[in-house]
C-alpha cells in the first residue's frame, strides 16, 4: 500500500494538500505498482487528498470501511485492477454496515483504464452525502466493466447524491446507478451538466435510478448531454424504476444516439405484487430527444419511444407533466403510457397526465399513445394540449374485464384533433370520455 490509515479515530484525520491549486499536477505525489490497494482507510475520520496520481495499483486505488467525511480533489487515478477481474474498483467503499458516511466530496479527478466501477458506495445504515463534481471517467474495462459512479443504499441506510459537470467517455455501464433501498428514506439526487458519450450501458441507463423496499427519491436530472453516435446496444439516457414515492424534474437535457428509450419511468417496477399506494409527481420539459445541434437533425433519436412511461402494480397515483419538449426520429412513438394493474385483488393505478406544447418531427407510427389494460380498472386523465407533429393520438382503453377508463379534458376526439396541429386522435376498444378535470396536472415541489 501507499497509504494505510486503521483505526485512527473520530477525532484525528489526514490531509495532503499538494501546491494547493485547482490543477492535476501530481504536486501531492504519486503512488504506483502497488500489490494491494493504493490508499487502505479502515475506521478513520476526515481524510483530504488532493493532487495526487494513483497508478497501476493492485486491487484498488481506494478502499475503505468505517470512514466518515472524505475528501479526493485535483487528481489523476489509472491503471486500478488486475486486468478483467470483478469488482476491482477504483474507489471501493462497500464493506460493512457503514462502509462511507458524513460528506464526502470527489472534485476535479481523472479516472481512466479501471477494470469495474469508478466510485462504489454502499450502505446499510448511517446517512452519507456525496457530492461527484467536474471529473472524467473513461474506458473501463471491456468485459467486466460496470458504472462510473455507484451508490446503494439497503436496510436503514440513506444517501443524496450531487454529480455535477462531469464527463462520461467509452463505458460499458451506466455513467450513474443509484440503488435506492434504505427503507423509509426518502433521498435526494441532483444530476447537472453532465456529458455521457459512446457508452454501451447494455440493459441500464446513463443515468439509472432503482427503488426498492418502498424508499424514496426526490430528484433533478437536468441539462445533461447524452450522445451515443447511434450505439444500438446501448441502453436508456434515463431511467427512472422502482416501488417507492417519486418527485422531480427532468429538464433541458439533450439525448441522441442510443439504443433504448430516451426518458423511461417505471412507476411500480414491474413488481410481481401491488407496490401499493405510492405517489410520482414528475415534470419532463425542454429536453431535446434525437438531435445534438442542426448539423445531427437526422441522427435516430432512439430503438424504442422517445419518453416511454409504465404506471403499474401499484394503487397509487401518477402525476406527470410533459411539456415543450422536440422529439426526433424515434424507431417507436414519440410519446408512451402503458399503465395496469396485474394483481386482481390490488386497487389499480390512477393517471394524470398533461403531454402539452411539445414538437414531433420523423415519427414512424402514432406520436402519442396512452394504453390501459389488464384486470383492474385502471383510470387515466390526460390533457393534450398544443403539440405539433406528423401521426396520430392513440387512445387505447382496455374495457374488459372489468373496465379501465381514459378521460380527455375535451369535449371529445374531434375537439382534441381541433388543440393540436398535425395529429388525428383514434381511440381503440372503449369509447373515450370527455371533460377530464386535468387541466392543470400538479407539478413538483423538490427545489
Amino acid at each position: 500500500n501507499g497509504i494505510v490509515l486503521n483505526n485512527t479515530g473520530a477525532s484525528g484525520g489526514f490531509t495532503v494538500t499538494g501546491d494547493g491549486t485547482t490543477n492535476r499536477n501530481n504536486s501531492g505525489g504519486t503512488i504506483q505498482n502497488t500489490t494491494g490497494d493504493a490508499i487502505s482507510l479502515t475506521n478513520t475520520s476526515n481524510v483530504d487528498l488532493n493532487h495526487l496520481n494513483i497508478t497501476d495499483a493492485g486491487i484498488h486505488a481506494v478502499n475503505g470501511t468505517g470512514v466518515n467525511n472524505f475528501t479526493f480533489r485535483h487528481a489523476t487515478v489509472s491503471g486500478i485492477g488486475p486486468l478483467a477481474v470483478d469488482d476491482h474498483n477504483a474507489f471501493n467503499f462497500v464493506t460493512g454496515a457503514q462502509s462511507l458516511t458524513g460528506t464526502v466530496l470527489i472534485d476535479n479527478v481523472a479516472f481512466t483504464n479501471f477494470e469495474d466501477t469508478g466510485v462504489d458506495i454502499a450502505n446499510t445504515a448511517g446517512s452519507v452525502n456525496v457530492t461527484v463534481s467536474n471529473s472524467d471517467f473513461s474506458n473501463n474495462n471491456v468485459l467486466i466493466g460496470n458504472e462510473a459512479i455507484a451508490v446503494d443504499s439497503q436496510g436503514t441506510a440513506t444517501f443524496n447524491l450531487d454529480v455535477l459537470d462531469n464527463t462520461f467517455t467509452n463505458l460499458q455501464g451506466d455513467a450513474v446507478a443509484a440503488r435506492v433501498g434504505g427503507s423509509g428514506c426518502t433521498h435526494d439526487l441532483n444530476f447537472t451538466g453532465n456529458t455521457s458519450t459512446s457508452s454501451l450501458n447494455v440493459g441500464g441507463g446513463d443515468f439509472l435510478v432503482q427503488m426498492t423496499n418502498g424508499a424514496g427519491i426526490t430528484f433533478d436530472i437536468n441539462n445533461n448531454i447524452v450522445d451515443h453516435a447511434s450505439l444500438l446496444l446501448s441502453g436508456d439516457p434515463i431511467q427512472i424504476v422502482g416501488d417507492g414515492n417519486a418527485e422531480g424534474r427532468i429538464v433541458g437535457n439533450t439525448l441522441s444516439g442510443y439504443g433504448g428509450d430516451a426518458i423511461s419511468l417505471d412507476m411500480g417496477g414491474s413488481s410481481t405484487a401491488s407496490a401499493g399506494n405510492i405517489t410520482w409527481t414528475v415534470l419532463i420539459q425542454n429536453n431535446t430527444i434525437g438531435v445534438l445541434g442542426d448539423a445531427a437533425a437526422s441522427r435516430s433519436a432512439t430503438a424504442d419511444e422517445g419518453i416511454d412511461i409504465f404506471s403499474r402494480d401499484h394503487g397509487g397515483t401518477l402525476n406527470v407533466t410533459i411539456d415543450n419538449n422536440r422529439i426526433h426520429n424515434p424507431l417507436s412513438r414519440a410519446i408512451n403510457l402503458f399503465t395496469d394493474e396485474d394483481s386482481p385483488s390490488a386497487t389499480a393505478p390512477t393517471n394524470n397526465i398533461a403531454i402539452i406544447n411539445n414538437t414531433f418531427t420523423g415519427v414512424p407510427g402514432d406520436s402519442i399513445r396512452i394504453r390501459s389494460t389488464d384486470a383492474d380498472p385502471t383510470f387515466t386523465c390526460a390533457h393534450i394540449v398544443g403539440n405539433t407533429g406528423t401521426g396520430g393520438i392513440f387512445l387505447d382503453e382496455d374495457t374488459t374485464p372489468t373496465g379501465s377508463t381514459i378521460v380527455i379534458t375535451q369535449a371529445n376526439l374531434a375537439a382534441l384533433d381541433a388543440t393540436n396541429t398535425g395529429l388525428t386522435a383514434v381511440a381503440n376498444d372503449g369509447a373515450i370520455s370527455g371533460g377530464g378535470t386535468c387541466t392543470s396536472v400538479i407539478l413538483p415541489m423538490n427545489p
